[in-house]
């Protein structure tokens, strides 16, 4: 079995999901690899719950948007062009994220996206594909400015008969309330991503990821000073075709991170990773192991699960069900030597009411550890979330409408870090 490496594929995914368009400030999570995904930041996952929405992006339906456009039937945009404009207006009532003394807003958001792409995916040895998503954030609370933050990128794929190869490039910003820090600051991602698919034999595969990340975190509003990283990677994986359709073996990963305000540290990952398409109606891929930590300036080292695994069950011709489960550590964002560890469990269900209406229902929880590495007593939060969302829009028409509400709960055994979140709102999208 050929692992399909065309990353994104970045076209629907700019197109179906443009609100969530800073997502691509980590390279495109390469799902056409299944088990090497580059988006392993959990605290650039989850750095702007009214933008991105990346943490909650497992509760969203697998499918394209309802309003897929048929790009021949109505106008005549050259065939390497796309572009579609989402509106999201919202209530928040906690935009501080705040235990006491909440604040509400009704939000804004307006993302034009721009794609420009050589062609369909497997239609050429070569494809290429850049884009660029302008987000402006407007806030009817006079306490909080409104915000301008763009995301880019650029992915060139070669499709040979034994070679797969894809090189990707990207920049994007943030400005938000990031819920590990609990504070409003700009974040820039700057990343590239190397990953290679060779085919050893007709049963055997080698897979290799070279990724490099580079995080920025402006000052708080009232001057904090937060964690900048660089973070360096080396996947490579050997998958062996246990069946039909379903690919395993081991996996070594070699991470190097340097930290501005937390002891810089290497890794590495001991894995077994998994490739499965058994069916129409059954997917998973992911990778669960050990890593080793080091860290520099005499802190020690320690060994702790990385788990990254996910799922699709598609029930009948009407709904589905997704999972994912991840475990993993990172310097925490907030600096002062300290790790973070997080553990957590996203699942969603959606159903198809008709052609052209759709309803679907997420929950998520996590639990975040902070570990200081002076041997000071840190902090533990649990986080979880649920949503409701309902989707309609037909692939003929232009327009889709997207109606949601969310939940949100943080417990910290620090009650200031304790926060309640409800937001609602109504995303539309013209796509061209």
């Amino acid at each position: 079995m050929h692992a399909k490496l065309v990353i994104g594929p970045m076209r629907t995914l700019f197109i179906s999901a443009v609100s969530s368009s800073v997502a691509f400030g980590v390279p495109a999570d390469s799902s056409q690899f299944g088990f090497l995904r580059a988006n392993s930041d959990p605290a650039v996952r989850s750095s702007d719950s009214l933008r991105t929405n990346i943490e909650e992006q497992g509760a969203q339906p697998e499918s394209e948007s309802p309003g897929f456009v048929d790009r021949e039937a109505w106008y005549d945009l050259p065939p390497w062009l796309y572009f579609s404009i989402s509106d999201n207006s919202l209530y928040d009532d906690n935009i501080y994220l705040v235990s006491e003394n909440t604040e509400g807003s009704w939000i804004h958001l307006l993302a034009p996206a721009f794609i420009a792409s050589s062609g369909e995916e497997g239609t050429s040895i070569w494809q290429t594909t850049t884009s660029y998503t302008p987000v402006y954030a407007l806030y009817s609370s006079a306490t909080r400015p409104s915000s301008f933050d763009q995301a880019m990128a650029a992915e060139i794929n070669f499709n040979g008969n034994r070679l797969r190869a894809s090189a990707q490039l990207s920049y994007a910003e943030a400005t938000a309330n990031d819920r590990y820090v609990r504070d409003i600051l700009t974040t820039t991602t700057t990343s590239s991503a190397i990953l290679l698919n060779y085919d050893l034999s007709g049963k055997t595969s080698l897979i290799s990821r070279l990724y490099w990340r580079k995080t920025g975190r402006g000052l708080g509003s009232a001057g904090q000073v937060y964690s900048d990283e660089e973070n360096i990677e080396l996947e490579v994986s050997a998958l062996w075709q246990a069946s039909g359709k379903t690919r395993l073996g081991p996996s070594l990963r070699l991470a190097a991170t340097d930290s501005s305000l937390n002891s810089d540290r290497n890794s590495v990952a001991f894995l077994l990773r998994v490739d499965q398409d058994s069916s129409a109606k059954l997917s998973f891929s992911g990778g669960a192991g050990a890593d080793y930590t080091s860290y520099d300036e005499g802190n020690g080292s320690k060994w702790g699960p990385s788990v990254d695994l996910a799922g699709n069950y598609a029930m009948n011709a009407l709904s589905g069900l997704r999972l994912n489960v991840y475990s993993r550590n990172s310097p925490s964002p907030s600096g002062a030597s300290s790790d973070m560890e997080a553990t957590g469990l996203t699942a969603s269900l959606s159903l198809n009411l008709n052609p052209g209406l759709r309803c679907s229902v997420g929950a998520g929880l996590e639990k975040a550890r902070y570990e200081y590495l002076l041997g000071l007593a840190g902090r533990s939060d649990t986080y979880s979330f649920g949503e409701v969302r309902i989707s309609a829009g037909r692939p003929e028409k232009r327009l889709s409408m997207d109606l949601f509400y969310r939940h949100r709960l943080a417990n910290s055994t620090i009650d200031s870090q304790d926060f309640l979140n409800n937001q609602i709102g109504l995303q539309l999208a013209l796509q061209f």
